[in-house]
């Protein structure tokens, strides 16, 4: 699962997910509350951006449906996660 921030990209690995009931309140809440939602997913990556133009870039070419040359710099396009 990819998570983009204004510091970087973080990939996090899901280690428990329950198919049935995604959309359910209950479930959308975990993923708002860390202790719950570290109990989900493992970090397995995280590359944070060099300077502020470097994240607009990155974040105009997520906008646009694009892979940023620093997102495959940092091999997130193709970690299979």
């Amino acid at each position: 699962m990819l998570y983009e921030h204004a510091s970087g990209y973080a990939v996090f690995k899901v280690i428990a997910q329950e198919e049935i009931g995604v959309l359910l309140p209950e479930v959308q809440e975990a993923v708002a509350d860390l202790s719950r939602f570290g109990k989900l997913v493992k970090l397995a990556s995280f590359a944070p951006f060099k300077s502020g133009t470097n994240a607009l870039d990155n974040i105009n070419c997520i906008s646009e449906g694009l892979c940023a040359k620093y997102y495959s710099a940092v091999r997130l396009c193709d970690s299979g996660l």
